[in-house]
């Protein structure tokens, strides 16, 4: 008996070559895996610095000429002193008046 001689060029079935064809061309993608954050407490928020606002208004002459010299009433005890220093230091003097001290101080300035 002889053996059956082995068809080496055999075609596929056209549904069995799709499969093939599609299989072989989808890329293999491995799953995404997100991850969640988690929500911060209200109480550990990070502070941050306070912003600066600039901002221009205008003075008389002699306010200027009182800054300088409070600039050099500061140097003089060892500390440099910015202008914004002393006017913010200014603003922290006022805010611990009284109304009585406060409407004081603002009527003594000169227009």
């Amino acid at each position: 008996m002889s053996k059956a001689p082995v068809a080496e060029n055999v075609k596929k079935p056209a549904a069995k070559r799709k499969a093939v064809s599609k299989a072989a061309k989808t890329p293999v993608v491995a799953p995404v895996v997100v991850k969640k954050r988690a929500v911060k407490p209200a109480a550990k928020v990070r502070k941050t610095k306070d912003r600066k606002v600039k901002d221009r208004f205008t003075m008389p002459e002699h306010d200027f000429a009182l800054i300088a010299k409070l600039k050099e009433r500061a140097k003089s005890q060892g500390r440099v002193a910015k202008k914004s220093e002393l006017l913010r230091a200014g603003l922290q003097a006022l805010n611990v008046l009284d109304e009585v001290e406060l409407l004081a101080a603002l009527n003594r300035l000169k227009s």
